[in-house]
């Protein structure tokens, strides 16, 4: 999507600050430095922004063997810090079935059924995407619908990560019946005779979970290369990798990427959350994993959930949903057990990182987070909340107070607002709320944004568009859907990069475009200042 998206990324290259002569000048174009400046040029020398300011100035310091770059106008930007990824899922999805941006079952059945002739030795069939509310109706599909693709066992993650759609060949395999109870913190589908209808909600996605087939060695380093290629052509320079509902041991996934740096290969900073459930396991691999390089492949702290999505009415409301009176979702854990959960984690030096989506949620998490006495002084930010698609009003400035970050991502509101998750149907007057960037930063939140990929795409662009126009793909609403929760191209690029970069304490060496931190740049093939609305996601 981003056709030629330069990243001059130097985490590769020796530091050698004390040469005469800058080893790189790009000049004549808009160099965003996420410090409130837009400037003409930056020059670089060894691994680090030498300085940026006006052509003249740093023009000044080239020298016979200094590479000039004339950007023609173009834009400069640090380089993307996602601060919220799966990044395994991610990377293995570039191998599967894409079922993203679909609107009929008809269609996910074509793409099945091309994948299934395109893979005919692959023993199952794998893919992610769909979204039950861009389907007629908003109803869930069946396993009926893809027993008729094939024969061979099928599972579809949802969109939102938080759901399995499979077929009766693989309830077969994983003897999955009508007196399967529902698991704590999930739940099984079913139709009026009370059969399995191929539909496993959260915690009930691990019932199918040990009978999919692991991908072999070789195909995750096949996928982890592609992740690779994929975030140096979206000018993505870090991640932060965020245990999901159902993942990979986050070993494999550190193992990986070490192989990759002894490759030479690893160009992009690596960060890694583990689960807020298991600080045992997290602590054995920081004591495992004690000699990796912190500023580029590095394990955290840990994530933990708190509530669901949206979509299928697991998130948590303060209020009944309303288009369905009878539910406010489910919290995932009591306070209790939640602040419990944070303690530790916070006692132990580890940052924690929190689902939560619905009102009632955020509002359990900003609980937790205030309930603990005097966390670290090493942690920046000792919390954090991840999402936050709906606040209550009253919510807002305890994020500022509390110093608890807001981690959000733009992306998810294109296809929320056209499948109709957020509307007054499905929130009533709640909505005003949903997504409320604007006002979590005024309110003195620390705003830090991703993309949940592969829940949406890994590429810059698609947050910058959803940011400053609040609009989904084909340009609705006009003006954009609660347009006073606008952000401009500046503040969303400030968001993504060097907010991203304060959220674990690294401000001073990431994220921005100013003398000493880190040179990891992007440049765009256009100016992005003068790119309107649509043209963002050409770029």
């Amino acid at each position: 999507m981003n056709k030629s998206a330069l990243i001059l990324m130097t985490l590769l290259a020796p530091a050698c600050l004390e040469a005469r002569d800058w080893d790189l000048i790009l000049h004549g174009g808009k160099v965003v430095t996420a410090t409130g400046s837009i400037v003409e040029a930056v020059g670089v020398l060894g691994d680090r922004v030498a300085a940026a300011g006006a052509d003249a100035d740093i023009l000044a310091r080239q020298g016979p063997r200094t590479r000039l770059v004339n950007l023609r106008g173009r834009t400069v930007t640090p380089g993307f810090h996602d601060a919220h990824v799966h990044f395994l899922k991610g990377a293995l999805s570039l191998l599967q079935v894409d079922v993203n941006n679909t609107t009929t079952t008809a269609v996910i059945q074509d793409r099945v059924r091309q994948y299934a002739r395109s893979e005919p030795g692959a023993p199952w069939i794998i893919g992610r995407g769909w979204d039950r509310t861009a389907l007629p109706g908003q109803r869930y599909p069946t396993r009926q619908d893809l027993d008729a693709v094939s024969t061979r066992p099928i599972v579809l993650t949802d969109v939102d990560g938080h759901c399995y759609w499979v077929n009766s060949e693989v309830l077969r395999r994983a003897r999955i019946t009508r007196d399967t109870p529902d698991p704590k913190g999930g739940r099984l589908l079913r139709d009026e005779s009370g059969e399995p209808t191929g539909i496993f909600l959260e915690k009930a996605m691990d019932l199918v979970e040990p009978h999919i087939p692991q991908p072999d060695l070789a195909l995750k380093k096949l996928a982890v290369r592609k992740a690779l290629a994929l975030a140096r052509q979206s000018g993505v320079t870090a991640v932060e990798s965020m245990q999901g509902p159902v993942d990979f041991p986050l070993s494999e996934q550190i193992d990986l990427l070490k192989d990759a740096q002894k490759e030479g290969s690893l160009t992009l900073r690596f960060f890694a959350w583990g689960n807020l459930e298991d600080p045992k396991g997290f602590a054995a691999l920081k004591a495992g994993y004690s000699d990796l390089p912190q500023d580029r492949l590095a394990l955290v702290g840990l994530k933990g959930f708190v509530d669901g999505v949206i979509g299928a009415r697991t998130a948590a409301l303060l209020e009944p949903y309303s288009d369905d009176p009878q539910t406010k979702g489910a919290a995932l854990h009591t306070p209790g057990e939640l602040a419990a959960l944070v303690q530790d984690s916070l006692r132990r030096g580890w940052p924690v990182a929190l689902h939560a989506i619905g009102d009632a949620a955020v509002r359990m998490a900003l609980d937790a987070c205030q309930a603990v006495p005097e966390p670290s002084a090493r942690i920046s930010y000792p919390c954090r909340v991840e999402h936050i698609e709906v606040v209550d009003p009253a919510d807002i400035p305890r994020f500022g107070l509390l110093r608890v970050a807001a981690s959000m991502q733009p992306s998810h509101m294109t296809y929320d607002m056209e499948s109709q998750n957020y509307n007054p149907g499905r929130l009533g007057a709640r909505v005003r709320h949903a997504f409320a960037w604007r006002s979590l930063s005024q309110a003195g939140a620390l705003l830090a944004f991703g993309t949940d990929w592969p829940v949406m795409p890994l590429n810059p662009q698609v947050n910058l568009f959803a940011a400053t126009t609040r609009q989904h793909f084909n340009g609705r609403p006009a003006g954009g859907w609660i347009p006073e929760e606008k952000l401009s191209l500046e503040e969303t690029i400030r968001h993504y990069t060097r907010d991203s970069a304060a959220l674990l304490g690294m401000e001073k060496d990431l994220g921005t475009i100013e003398p000493g931190r880190k040179a990891d740049l992007v440049v765009f093939d256009r100016d992005l200042f003068s790119a309107l609305g649509p043209e963002l996601l050409e770029s």
